[in-house]
């Protein structure tokens, strides 16, 4: 099998990635943030910094939702970004006593859920969903 493109930038590994619904984009989360490429032009465009301090704050996953238009980071919080926003934060919500939060998906921008925390030095498998929009 040989591979069709490579993209290069992360300082890390890559934790997580998604796919845009219309094939335009690819977000993946590492150490060192969120990065956003363009597949058509085969280029990074956009690179959401990870919060500063340690590599305790990084984003684990990343999922666009079922328009396009919204893309949730999860990590030491959860974030839903814009795409028609020019990638501005919509959410945030934080995890309570350092959880992370392991997987994101924003659906339709109305819920963001998540699932497997770490608290106490264990992991705890849960899944939790926030109702983000009231008028939906």
């Amino acid at each position: 099998m040989q591979a069709v493109a490579r993209f290069d930038g992360h300082k890390g590994a890559v934790r997580g990635l998604s796919f845009s619904e219309n094939g335009y984009y690819l977000a993946t989360a590492a150490d060192d943030g969120v990065k956003v490429w363009d597949l058509r032009k085969l280029k990074n465009f956009k690179t959401l910094e990870a919060p500063a301090g340690t590599a305790a704050g990084a984003p684990l996953a990343v999922g666009f939702d079922f328009s396009g238009q919204n893309l949730a980071i999860g990590g030491s919080d959860a974030r839903v970004v814009g795409v028609k926003q020019d990638w501005a934060a919509l959410f945030s919500l934080s995890a309570a006593l350092g959880n992370k939060v392991r997987c994101a998906a924003a659906f339709l921008c109305t819920a963001l859920s998540s699932g497997m925390e770490t608290s106490m030095l264990k992991a705890i498998p849960s899944t939790r969903m926030w109702r983000l929009l009231e008028s939906v």
